[in-house]
């Protein structure tokens, strides 16, 4: 995996999301961001792949929003990016 941030967001933002995606793959170069949309077809695919994106990926990039505060994946994964210890940008 070459990405270089995570980003942790609510399904519900999408649209703005997938906006910075693209600004930060024009930045940093294509495929340095990764987010949640990337061939996930079951709940233990999910956890398993969003577990191995954080652990692969350096920056921790978690996007507040009303709906990300109550998002419950949004939650456990800015949890688990904190037990391991990964760059926080809030």
């Amino acid at each position: 995996m070459d990405s270089k941030v995570f980003l942790s967001y609510s399904r519900k933002d999408k649209s703005q999301v997938f906006a910075l995606k693209d600004e930060i793959d024009s930045y940093l170069g294509s495929g340095s961001c990764w987010i949640d949309l990337h061939g996930i077809e079951s709940d233990q695919q999910f956890a398993d792949v969003i577990i191995n994106a954080i652990n692969h990926t350096p920056i921790f990039l978690f996007l507040y929003s009303e709906n990300s505060k109550d998002s419950v994946y949004a939650k456990k994964e800015l949890e688990f990016a904190t037990k391991k210890k990964k760059k926080l940008y809030l």
